[in-house]
């Protein structure tokens, strides 16, 4: 028979670790103005303007969009209003509230709002601009070098 002190000391140790365990307060989710001033202090609005805005241009390239006259897109650029906006944050403050806890977002919205946060997130649409355009181009040679090998590619025999 083994040791009835290691049975006792493992018990002694589950029993502490499950009381330590049922004193740790349970994380609460953040509420929805802790998610919409994260949002708003990462400028996530401005960021999905530029994006949009960047589709819009790629848009406008397309040989199937040649058509359209500029009035068509300047009426789209338009209907991405505020409210439109605020629809679309709407949605997204569950998937945050689902993700993070409310001690979570308090943290970074303290970072944010530090002048090294600010600095950070005033950049956050150029870069975002900047990062677009570059998958943009990637993405063009990447199709072109797939055409080459597909055309390069031994076909199957029929």
């Amino acid at each position: 028979m083994k040791h009835p002190r290691n049975y006792l000391f493992i018990a002694l140790c589950l029993c502490s670790f499950l009381s330590a365990y049922a004193q740790t307060p349970t994380a609460q989710p953040p509420t929805e103005a802790q998610v919409r001033e994260y949002l708003n202090l990462m400028r996530v609005t401005e960021t999905m303007k530029v994006s949009f805005d960047q589709m819009m241009t790629m848009m406008r390239r397309n040989p199937a969009y040649k058509a359209l006259p500029d009035d068509f897109w300047d009426t789209m650029r338009k209907k991405l209003d505020a409210e439109e906006m605020d629809k679309l944050i709407g949605q997204i403050v569950p998937i945050y509230q689902k993700h993070y806890t409310g001690d979570d977002l308090e943290a970074a919205i303290a970072f944010y709002r530090s002048p090294a946060g600010q600095r950070l997130t005033a950049k956050q649409p150029i870069i975002t601009k900047e990062s677009q355009e570059a998958g943009y181009a990637w993405g063009r040679e990447l199709g072109a070098r797939v055409a080459r090998e597909v055309e390069l590619a031994p076909k199957k025999e029929k």
